[in-house]
């Protein structure tokens, strides 16, 4: 898959913008707060249809604006050309459409442009909560199974009305356990789902992910994943059931998918507690690899990879070896932003790759 052009209209701090991309590699620098992360946002949008950092549209217009537009033509292995189109009105509306046809449902959307994004952010997530690390394999399997993103999102609404009702409940002794067992009843067929893809997942996922790491960090650990559910404790239904009564005082839902952590482990242990920083840093990247191959392998199709600013968190060596790994292994077209000017294009100058560079200043593009 390739991007060879994007517009944008009052998205962010862009008024307007019209670039055309090398079907390889793309650096973007620039200093802090200039617009770097604000274009690869843009790209994550149309794969998406959101921003990767804010939840809310209202947040991604521009300053002083009620809407928003952005635009891109891609290009298939197959040599099929695409254009999508996002066009949003803060708080009002939400249209995404390929070749001018608009979807019914914006989930029908995710997996047509495959993209896995590394951020600063996603290094940090095997040290913070459950919830990001849940996200790293819900954004991947989403992207490949239509299935998994139904379970999934009515498996969060059936979980909204849940905690909802069990909220708005002050006297314990006028709850209707007959409304809870409805909403428990219909939790678990998406619950089901969900685990089992996600078990499915990670068999395919590990082989990978040790390949990777090995490569990365030039070790010879085992490396493996694990999700750690409560659904491996027995049937659901009776779980929900004998959580009913904590449910009720602490007023949400306390057991569930929605609950699941992937734990990383490192020859049996916890990477986490036992890791260095540099193996972390590592792991982080090679789930990252390993997600891109595993989507490349089900779509016959490379994925977008966007880069974002993880340079400053990595030494020159291990960005040396990840950009190895990826000119060796045949990744697709590859966005990188970098406050620094020169450095990873005296790594690409070394290794002969084309690439092309734009230079962002206060929401303008140059290609320099």
């Amino acid at each position: 898959m390739i991007l060879e052009q994007i517009k944008l209209y009052q998205f962010k701090n862009y008024e307007e913008l019209s670039l055309k991309f090398n079907s390889g590699f793309n650096l973007i620098v620039g200093l802090n707060g200039m617009g770097k992360t604000n274009l690869l946002d843009a790209i994550y949008y149309l794969s998406f249809c959101r921003s990767n950092y804010q939840h809310q549209d209202s947040n991604v217009v521009s300053f002083s604006k009620d809407s928003f537009r952005i635009s891109g033509d891609y290009l298939t292995s197959e040599d099929r050309k695409s254009s999508v189109a996002a066009v949003v009105t803060a708080r009002k509306s939400k249209k995404i459409s390929v070749n001018k046809k608009e979807y019914g449902r914006l989930s029908d959307h995710i997996g047509m442009i495959p993209l896995v994004m590394i951020t600063p952010d996603d290094i940090q997530s095997l040290k913070e909560g459950s919830e990001e690390r849940r996200k790293l394999i819900d954004t991947c399997i989403s992207q490949f199974s239509k299935p998994y993103l139904s379970a999934l999102v009515k498996y969060n609404r059936i979980l909204k009305q849940r905690n909802a009702y069990l909220k708005s409940m002050y006297d314990k002794r006028n709850i209707d356990h007959t409304l809870l067992d409805s909403l428990d009843e219909q939790l678990l067929g998406p619950a089901r789902l969900i685990h089992e893809e996600r078990g499915k997942f990670l068999d395919l996922f590990n082989p990978i992910f040790e390949e990777i790491y090995q490569y990365l960090a030039k070790g010879h650990e085992q490396m493996n994943c694990k999700i750690r559910s409560h659904l491996d404790e027995g049937n659901f239904k009776d779980i929900l059931r004998n959580a009913r009564d904590k449910d009720i005082d602490l007023q949400r839902t306390s057991v569930g998918i929605h609950k699941d952590d992937l734990k990383i482990y490192m020859n049996d242990r916890l990477m986490k507690t036992f890791a260095s920083q540099g193996q972390i840093k590592s792991g982080i990247l090679s789930i990252k690899l390993a997600q891109y191959k595993l989507l490349s392998n089900i779509h016959k199709e490379m994925p977008l990879l966007l880069l974002d600013d993880i340079f400053d968190k990595l030494d020159r060596t291990r960005v040396e070896y990840l950009l190895d790994y990826m000119l060796n292994n045949n990744f697709g077209q590859t966005f990188i932003t970098d406050t620094h000017q020169l450095r990873v294009e005296e790594i690409l100058q070394k290794k002969e790759q084309s690439y092309s560079k734009f230079v962002v200043v206060d929401g303008s593009v140059t290609l320099a």
